[in-house]
């Protein structure tokens, strides 16, 4: 959840190809039914290397893929290219293990050219939770602040999520309503209901507000075992909005924006965060949505505003267990 320095490698753009740097041994092959209509015009095999055969540092090399416009963009239509060049592995090795990661002999790393296009692979984002056709099981953990321990967990026995959301159009409409079974325990001590904001209700700018949630300590970093928690500040809105428009991306009124404080630590929101409450004065008035890295400068955090959906979240539940 908290970034703990602002990372250089995340400003290089610095990718391991092949396997992720975490995954020393991941690799596999695939057996598919029907064959492949190999017709050496639309589909054909590719050639392998030889057996530890090496690739020179510096040289260029093309990957491919159907990733992201980038990080927090949308996924393309069409299969896109891109050159990127070889990089030392020893220093590729040298800059991961400043954030205690390991590059092993068997990968290879390549880095974005030093120009203004900063091209370079993104990723494919799994399907959120409540998305459209979600095969996925989900739990819920209530009453602990460990995920290895203690508390009660819950199976997601449905998922109304709006109607409106748009993965693709900065994530706006970014909420759902989860129903579980068992009912949560709830005693006011371990467990217990969270107050909403009325309708409409605002944040005033610059206020500080809490970000809870179990997600990754900086953006290339481990999961935490237990609940964290870090203040920032709410952004005016339209600097938000204009931040993000350097990069193509839209913030709408349904969305509120949140920042790191000034001190150097960058402290913020990270991956695995996502639905976390964002609290002000006792209320949960955001809910975690997107952002750029992990309060990377000068970009906020966005959240869905909880208090324009009130209303929306009162018709999904019948109005049971609302707190206001």
């Amino acid at each position: 959840m908290f970034r703990e320095r602002n990372l250089a490698v995340g400003k290089r753009c610095l990718y391991v190809l092949e396997r992720r740097c975490e995954f020393a041994l991941e690799d596999s092959s695939m057996k598919v039914s029907p064959a492949f209509p190999i017709d050496s015009v639309t589909v054909a095999p590719i050639q392998l290397p030889e057996k530890d055969e090496d690739v020179p540092d510096n040289a260029n090399v093309t990957t491919i893929g159907w990733g992201k416009h980038w990080y927090f963009g949308q996924i393309q239509d069409g299969l896109r290219k891109v050159d990127i060049h070889i990089w030392q592995q020893w220093l590729c090795e040298s800059v991961w293990h400043d954030i205690n990661y390991n590059v092993h002999p068997t990968q290879i790393c390549a880095i974005r050219f030093k120009n203004n296009k900063h091209y370079d692979a993104c990723t494919v984002s799994k399907r959120r939770a409540g998305g459209e056709n979600s095969e996925d099981t989900y739990e819920v953990l209530a009453g602990t602040n460990s995920v290895t321990e203690g508390g009660t967990r819950h199976t997601v026995t449905d998922i109304s999520s709006h109607e409106g959301y748009n993965a693709s159009d900065s994530w706006v409409n970014d909420i759902a309503v989860l129903k579980v079974s068992p009912a949560f325990p709830i005693d006011g001590v371990t467990v217990a209901p969270i107050q909403l904001p009325e309708q409409g209700e605002e944040v005033p700018d610059s206020a500080t507000v809490t970000v809870i949630g179990w997600g990754k300590l900086w953006y290339f970093g481990p999961f935490p075992d237990g609940l964290l928690k870090v203040d920032v500040r709410i952004m005016q809105q339209w600097l938000c909005e204009s931040v993000y428009a350097d990069i193509n991306s839209s913030i709408y009124p349904t969305q509120i924006c949140a920042i790191p404080f000034e001190d150097g630590t960058y402290y913020d929101a990270c991956s695995g965060d996502g639905g976390g409450p964002l609290l002000y004065e006792g209320k949960v008035v955001g809910l975690v949505s997107w952002g750029y890295y992990c309060g990377e400068p000068p970009y906020p955090s966005v959240y869905i505003r909880v208090s324009s959906y009130v209303d929306w979240i009162t018709e999904r539940t019948n109005g049971s267990q609302l707190y206001h």
